[in-house]
């Protein structure tokens, strides 16, 4: 059995063919569970990934300015992921402020951590935009490691394919 997971990225990055060339940008310029490096030192290859393509889509509408969905052709990438592969965050270790804008520093500290340890292809975690209280499979969000030694039979990318992206959605 295994559990699917999607993401919306820009086309031209979602249909690399191989995991391993995924992840460039949260690498380069950060995310809430991974923080920054600009100049690729540490290369971080983080692929961020939700349960579903709606949630998927909003958590890149909460990130982009209001045209660029409609501007940028963005696709819609499809994995399927070994469920044992994937460990999971406790809200309860969640630091304070988790959620906060600007990102923190802290809650980017938990998924450096989680990358440089290995422990794991995979890892669970809560979406900021959705309600704590609904956080757990079916309602989160999805760390990937593209260099993790697993990741070949942990996760599968199944399918990218151009996304068409309702205007009226817009984002910040």
């Amino acid at each position: 059995m295994t559990l699917t997971l999607h993401r919306v990225s820009k086309l031209q990055y979602a249909t690399q063919p191989l995991l391993t060339d995924h992840g460039f940008g949260a690498a380069k310029f950060g995310g809430r569970y991974n923080s920054a490096d600009p100049a690729l030192e540490v290369d971080r290859r983080i692929i961020y990934a939700s349960d579903t393509l709606g949630q998927a889509l909003l958590e890149v509408i909460v990130h982009v300015d209001s045209d660029v969905l409609q501007r940028v052709p963005h696709g819609h990438v499809t994995l399927a992921v070994d469920p044992d592969a994937i460990a999971e965050l406790p809200a309860s270790a969640l630091p304070a402020h988790w959620n906060a804008h600007p990102l923190s520093p802290a809650t980017q500290m938990i998924g450096d951590e989680w990358y440089d340890l290995g422990s794991s292809p995979v890892l669970r975690v809560p979406s900021v935009i959705l309600p704590l209280t609904v956080y757990g499979p079916g309602q989160a969000n999805y760390l990937i490691n593209a260099r993790h030694p697993e990741i070949a039979s942990a996760v599968q990318l199944l399918r990218c394919e151009p996304l068409s992206v309702d205007p009226r959605l817009k984002g910040q």
